[in-house]
Protein backbone atom coordinates (compact mmCIF):
# COMPACT_ATOMS: atom_id res chain seq x y z
CA UNK A 1 0.00 0.00 0.00
CA UNK A 2 3.17 2.56 0.85
CA UNK A 3 4.73 1.62 -2.34
CA UNK A 4 1.63 2.74 -4.47
CA UNK A 5 0.51 5.89 -2.82
CA UNK A 6 4.28 6.40 -3.61
CA UNK A 7 3.65 5.75 -7.20
CA UNK A 8 0.89 7.62 -7.04
CA UNK A 9 2.00 10.48 -6.06
CA UNK A 10 5.09 10.60 -8.10
CA UNK A 11 2.17 10.28 -11.37
CA UNK A 12 0.78 13.55 -9.93
CA UNK A 13 3.63 14.76 -9.32
CA UNK A 14 4.60 14.51 -13.04
CA UNK A 15 1.25 16.31 -13.82
CA UNK A 16 2.47 19.43 -11.89
CA UNK A 17 -0.64 19.65 -9.94
CA UNK A 18 -1.94 17.03 -6.91
CA UNK A 19 -5.94 16.83 -8.00
CA UNK A 20 -8.03 13.98 -7.29
CA UNK A 21 -5.48 12.54 -5.28
CA UNK A 22 -6.70 13.50 -1.97
CA UNK A 23 -10.63 14.25 -1.73
CA UNK A 24 -10.68 16.09 1.26
CA UNK A 25 -7.74 19.19 0.85
CA UNK A 26 -7.06 21.45 -2.29
CA UNK A 27 -4.72 20.73 -4.98
CA UNK A 28 -1.54 21.63 -4.43
CA UNK A 29 0.47 22.99 -7.41
CA UNK A 30 3.76 21.53 -7.77
CA UNK A 31 6.52 23.19 -9.48
CA UNK A 32 8.69 20.66 -11.75
CA UNK A 33 12.21 21.25 -13.45
CA UNK A 34 14.57 17.74 -14.67
CA UNK A 35 17.98 17.67 -14.63
CA UNK A 36 19.97 14.16 -16.34
CA UNK A 37 22.62 12.69 -13.99
CA UNK A 38 25.03 10.82 -15.38
CA UNK A 39 26.25 7.75 -12.80
CA UNK A 40 29.50 5.71 -13.53
CA UNK A 41 29.90 3.75 -10.23
CA UNK A 42 27.45 1.68 -8.43
CA UNK A 43 27.90 0.43 -4.53
CA UNK A 44 26.32 -1.48 -1.82
CA UNK A 45 27.23 -1.32 1.83
CA UNK A 46 29.11 -4.41 3.34
CA UNK A 47 25.54 -5.11 5.41
CA UNK A 48 23.68 -5.75 1.99
CA UNK A 49 21.31 -2.62 3.54
CA UNK A 50 22.27 0.27 0.63
CA UNK A 51 22.90 0.78 -2.58
CA UNK A 52 24.66 3.68 -3.96
CA UNK A 53 25.06 5.60 -7.26
CA UNK A 54 27.42 7.94 -7.76
CA UNK A 55 26.73 11.03 -10.02
CA UNK A 56 29.09 13.67 -11.25
CA UNK A 57 26.58 16.02 -9.35
CA UNK A 58 24.73 13.86 -6.32
CA UNK A 59 25.32 10.89 -4.54
CA UNK A 60 22.42 8.61 -4.00
CA UNK A 61 21.68 6.58 -1.11
CA UNK A 62 19.32 3.82 -1.34
CA UNK A 63 17.40 1.19 0.49
CA UNK A 64 18.93 -2.06 -1.44
CA UNK A 65 15.78 -4.75 -2.13
CA UNK A 66 16.33 -8.05 -1.52
CA UNK A 67 15.35 -8.62 -5.23
CA UNK A 68 17.96 -6.74 -6.39
CA UNK A 69 20.24 -7.93 -4.29
CA UNK A 70 20.13 -11.30 -5.27
CA UNK A 71 20.01 -10.11 -8.75
CA UNK A 72 23.76 -9.09 -7.95
CA UNK A 73 24.73 -11.77 -6.24
CA UNK A 74 24.21 -14.38 -8.95
CA UNK A 75 26.28 -15.18 -12.07
CA UNK A 76 23.93 -13.53 -14.84
CA UNK A 77 24.88 -9.86 -13.39
CA UNK A 78 27.42 -9.21 -15.76
CA UNK A 79 25.11 -9.68 -18.72
CA UNK A 80 22.24 -7.87 -17.62
CA UNK A 81 20.86 -4.15 -18.73
CA UNK A 82 18.74 -1.96 -16.87
CA UNK A 83 16.36 0.63 -18.20
CA UNK A 84 14.96 3.04 -15.92
CA UNK A 85 11.93 5.32 -15.87
CA UNK A 86 12.59 8.60 -14.57
CA UNK A 87 12.71 9.36 -11.10
CA UNK A 88 11.42 11.98 -9.04
CA UNK A 89 13.19 13.86 -5.82
CA UNK A 90 10.99 15.60 -3.39
CA UNK A 91 11.20 18.83 -1.06
CA UNK A 92 13.09 17.11 1.68
CA UNK A 93 15.43 15.50 -0.70
CA UNK A 94 13.65 12.02 -0.79
CA UNK A 95 14.13 10.33 -3.89
CA UNK A 96 11.76 7.62 -5.10
CA UNK A 97 11.81 5.35 -8.83
CA UNK A 98 11.58 2.28 -10.80
CA UNK A 99 13.88 0.40 -12.95
CA UNK A 100 13.81 -3.12 -15.06
CA UNK A 101 16.96 -5.80 -15.93
CA UNK A 102 17.00 -7.62 -18.86
CA UNK A 103 19.69 -10.29 -20.20
CA UNK A 104 22.00 -8.93 -23.19
CA UNK A 105 20.60 -10.16 -26.75
CA UNK A 106 23.27 -12.31 -26.69
CA UNK A 107 22.82 -14.30 -23.19
CA UNK A 108 23.53 -17.69 -23.72
CA UNK A 109 20.84 -20.51 -22.45
CA UNK A 110 22.72 -21.39 -19.19
CA UNK A 111 22.05 -17.37 -18.22
CA UNK A 112 18.46 -17.87 -19.55
CA UNK A 113 17.47 -20.86 -17.91
CA UNK A 114 19.30 -19.15 -14.16
CA UNK A 115 16.83 -16.68 -14.88
CA UNK A 116 14.25 -19.13 -15.32
CA UNK A 117 14.81 -21.20 -12.47
CA UNK A 118 15.28 -18.37 -9.96
CA UNK A 119 12.20 -16.52 -10.98
CA UNK A 120 14.27 -13.33 -10.49
CA UNK A 121 12.37 -10.19 -10.29
CA UNK A 122 13.36 -8.03 -13.14
CA UNK A 123 10.90 -6.08 -13.64
CA UNK A 124 9.96 -2.53 -12.11
CA UNK A 125 12.17 -2.91 -9.30
CA UNK A 126 11.59 0.05 -6.68
CA UNK A 127 14.15 2.11 -5.44
CA UNK A 128 13.55 4.75 -2.61
CA UNK A 129 16.25 6.51 -0.78
CA UNK A 130 17.76 10.34 -0.34
CA UNK A 131 19.64 12.81 -2.33
CA UNK A 132 23.14 14.51 -0.92
CA UNK A 133 25.50 16.48 -2.91
CA UNK A 134 28.32 14.68 -3.85
CA UNK A 135 31.49 14.87 -1.08
CA UNK A 136 34.93 14.95 -2.12
CA UNK A 137 35.91 11.28 -2.87
CA UNK A 138 38.45 11.65 -6.23
CA UNK A 139 40.97 9.70 -5.29
CA UNK A 140 39.13 6.83 -4.12
CA UNK A 141 39.01 3.23 -5.47
CA UNK A 142 36.41 3.32 -8.02
CA UNK A 143 36.11 0.80 -10.92
CA UNK A 144 33.52 2.33 -12.90
CA UNK A 145 31.20 0.22 -14.88
CA UNK A 146 31.04 -1.49 -18.16
CA UNK A 147 28.82 1.58 -19.27
CA UNK A 148 27.84 4.80 -17.37
CA UNK A 149 24.37 5.54 -18.25
CA UNK A 150 22.11 8.76 -17.89
CA UNK A 151 19.01 8.99 -15.37
CA UNK A 152 16.64 11.56 -15.85
CA UNK A 153 15.57 13.03 -12.57
CA UNK A 154 12.35 14.94 -12.01
CA UNK A 155 12.70 17.82 -8.89
CA UNK A 156 9.15 18.38 -7.30
CA UNK A 157 8.71 21.36 -5.19
CA UNK A 158 5.33 21.99 -3.37
CA UNK A 159 6.30 25.77 -2.46
CA UNK A 160 8.32 26.66 -5.28
CA UNK A 161 11.45 26.79 -3.56
CA UNK A 162 14.35 24.50 -4.29
CA UNK A 163 16.22 23.21 -1.34
CA UNK A 164 19.97 22.28 -0.90
CA UNK A 165 20.95 18.98 -0.25
CA UNK A 166 23.10 17.93 2.45
CA UNK A 167 26.50 16.98 2.00
CA UNK A 168 26.73 13.46 1.35
CA UNK A 169 28.14 10.83 4.42
CA UNK A 170 30.05 8.87 2.25
CA UNK A 171 33.33 9.65 3.29
CA UNK A 172 37.07 8.28 2.13
CA UNK A 173 39.38 6.75 4.31
CA UNK A 174 43.23 6.30 3.93
CA UNK A 175 43.78 3.58 0.80
CA UNK A 176 41.09 5.39 -0.97
CA UNK A 177 38.47 2.90 0.83
CA UNK A 178 34.83 4.64 1.13
CA UNK A 179 32.48 4.64 3.96
CA UNK A 180 29.22 5.16 4.93
CA UNK A 181 29.23 6.19 9.01
CA UNK A 182 31.50 2.75 9.35
CA UNK A 183 30.09 0.24 6.96
CA UNK A 184 32.46 -0.07 3.75
CA UNK A 185 31.19 0.33 0.63
CA UNK A 186 31.62 -2.41 -1.92
CA UNK A 187 31.74 -1.48 -5.86
CA UNK A 188 29.28 -3.63 -8.23
CA UNK A 189 31.19 -4.76 -10.79
CA UNK A 190 30.36 -5.83 -14.27
CA UNK A 191 27.24 -4.75 -14.44
CA UNK A 192 26.50 -4.03 -18.41
CA UNK A 193 24.17 -0.69 -17.47
CA UNK A 194 23.13 1.76 -20.36
CA UNK A 195 19.98 3.61 -19.34
CA UNK A 196 17.56 3.03 -21.80
CA UNK A 197 19.71 2.65 -25.06
CA UNK A 198 21.41 6.14 -23.88
CA UNK A 199 24.37 4.35 -21.99
CA UNK A 200 27.89 5.22 -23.28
Amino acid sequence: MQRRSVILAMACAGLGVLTGCASSTPPVRRTIRSYTEEVSSILITADDKQIVFLGARYHYIFSAPPELLSVLRSSIHASLVAEFNPFTVFEDQRIVGEFSLKLVTNAIETQKKEVRDNIFQLNNIFLEGERFSASNISDAKLEPLQHSYHVNINESSGDGYWHSPEVSPIQKVAGGILLIGLIPLLLVTGLALPCCGSGH
